[in-house]
């Protein structure tokens, strides 16, 4: 079962790392992801693709926007800051946004 569902996560979310999160995840997370169903055209709806992009563009878009904008500030206006002071912006910034990135990717 471990393999199976490090694989899923793999292919899924395109990383180790997210596998390591999916795995770490609990049963509950697990069980959705072993299912192996795809949920698209299941009920023969046509639009479940674009449906499906749709939303995962709604709720990734202002994530990617967010580090895109501090990867932008940093730039411009954080040029000179130190590297403790950088590290600690992009972990607080991964902390942020990690849970729901990780619902996204179990969700789709």
């Amino acid at each position: 079962c471990r393999r199976k569902l490090t694989n899923h996560a793999a292919v899924s979310a395109g990383s180790a790392a997210s596998a390591v999160l999916l795995f770490k995840a609990g049963p509950s997370h697990a069980a959705t992801a072993n299912t192996g169903t795809s949920s698209s055209n299941i009920n023969g709806n046509p639009f479940e693709p674009a449906m499906r992009a749709f939303k995962f563009w709604r709720r990734v878009g202002p994530i990617v926007l967010h580090y895109k904008l501090t990867k932008t500030w940093f730039q411009m206006k954080g040029a000179n800051a130190a590297p403790e002071v950088r590290a600690a912006t992009w972990n607080r910034l991964h902390e942020m946004h990690a849970q729901h990135s990780l619902d996204v990717i179990l969700e789709l």
